[in-house]
Order: structure tokens, then C-alpha cells, then sequence
């Protein structure tokens, strides 16, 4: 019994931190959220699927709920991964952007309940916090918005993060309402919501936007 302990240990311990544990982990918590609500998942059920050890869970997370939000990250970067890459050298085209958000959405609908799970659940704000982050970060990094964003009168981590909270909101309501309407529909709205909030950038006078091209934009 200890010689297997001590073996289990050796060979836990040289990569309790690496990126191949902490993504097993990942991989493992998200399994879990598929099939049941957080307040059911312990770290002992993480680590048992993931075939690691409760210190390993802890040299890579500091509880259940940042691994929650790392598993709805890494759902979310998998949703967009299918997303076309953005033309971040010229304005948004609203057609374009719309497409976009149907691709999105298209993808995240089959993952309704997960996101709703690890949303509504212990832990959900870190996990709209770090979903909010996440998408900050793609807006100021590489979104056709960037320009605009920058070039308002707001810093621009301040812009895109709210931006990114509203995005945040629409598409949960979504995801959790029976009624809501179809992709095309929401994809609009969120084509609307951003086009709207970025030109000329967010705070900017109204009377200056509609610098981006497309239908529905006006002021």
C-alpha cells in the first residue's frame, strides 16, 4: 500500500503544475458539467476522471469554481475556434459580423445547458467574469472593433470589458429563455449591440456614428 502510494506521488508530482495536468483537469470538469450541476461535482470526482491527484487539482486551481470557469473558457474558445478570423485592419461590414455571431451561436446552442449549469451554479460569477474577460480580450486583441474602441473616449479596457459584459448578458438570456427567438434573430441583435457600442467607440457622440457599413446601424 505505501510503495503505491509513494509511486502514485513520483509520478504525479513532476507535473503537478504543467499544462498537460491543468488541461486534463479542464477537460475532466467539463465532462462533468455535461452530465450534472456543479453543486453535485466535488474536486475528488474531478480528479478522478482526470486520473490525477487532489494535489495536483490545487497546484493548478485554488478551488471548484476557477476550474468551473476555466472548463466555460475552454468551452468558449472552442466555440469560436470555428469563427472566421477578423479583419481587424478595416471596419466592421454589420453582414459580416452577423454571420459571425450565427456561427457562434450556432455552435454554443448545443452547449445550452452547460453554460447555464456553470452560470447559474456555485462559482457562476467567476465564470461570467472570466467569459467576460475572455471576450474583452478578443475585442481588444482581434475584433474589426478594436480601432473603434481605441479611438473613443474611453480606455479601452474599460470599453471593451463593458461591451463585453453586454454580450455576455444577451447571450445567456438567450440560452436560457424557451422562447427566445432563433439564431438569425439574435445574431442581428448582437450585430446591432456592438456596431452600435463601438461606433465611434464606446461614450462617443452619437451624432458621430454610424461609421460602420451595413443595415441597422443608423443613429
Amino acid at each position: 500500500m505505501t510503495s503505491n502510494l509513494q509511486t502514485a506521488s513520483r509520478t504525479d508530482s513532476p507535473t503537478a503544475s504543467s499544462p498537460q495536468s491543468r488541461q486534463r483537469l479542464v477537460t475532466a470538469a467539463t465532462a462533468l458539467l455535461d452530465e450534472r450541476d456543479p453543486a453535485g461535482i466535488t474536486i475528488t470526482d474531478v480528479v478522478k476522471r482526470a486520473g490525477l491527484t487532489r494535489p495536483t487539482f490545487y497546484a493548478s486551481f485554488p478551488d471548484l469554481p476557477a476550474a468551473f470557469a476555466a472548463a466555460a473558457v475552454a468551452r468558449l474558445e472552442d466555440v469560436f475556434a470555428a469563427a472566421p478570423p477578423a479583419a481587424t485592419a478595416r471596419q466592421a461590414d454589420a453582414e459580416e459580423l452577423a454571420a459571425t455571431f450565427r456561427q457562434l451561436l450556432t455552435r454554443m446552442q448545443p452547449h445550452a445547458e452547460f453554460f447555464l449549469r456553470v452560470l447559474n451554479g456555485p462559482g457562476g460569477p467567476a465564470t461570467e467574469a472570466a467569459i467576460i474577460q475572455y471576450l474583452a480580450e478578443r475585442l481588444r486583441s482581434s475584433s474589426p472593433a478594436t480601432a473603434a474602441l481605441a479611438a473613443g473616449p474611453l480606455p479601452l479596457q474599460v470599453s471593451s470589458e463593458a461591451i463585453a459584459a453586454g454580450v455576455t448578458w444577451t447571450m445567456r438570456r438567450w440560452l436560457a429563455d424557451p422562447h427566445a427567438p432563433g439564431v438569425e434573430a439574435a445574431s442581428g441583435l448582437l450585430r446591432d449591440l456592438v456596431l452600435r457600442m463601438t461606433a465611434p467607440g464606446l461614450g462617443g457622440c452619437a451624432a458621430d456614428r454610424g461609421v460602420f457599413t451595413g443595415k441597422g446601424i443608423n443613429s
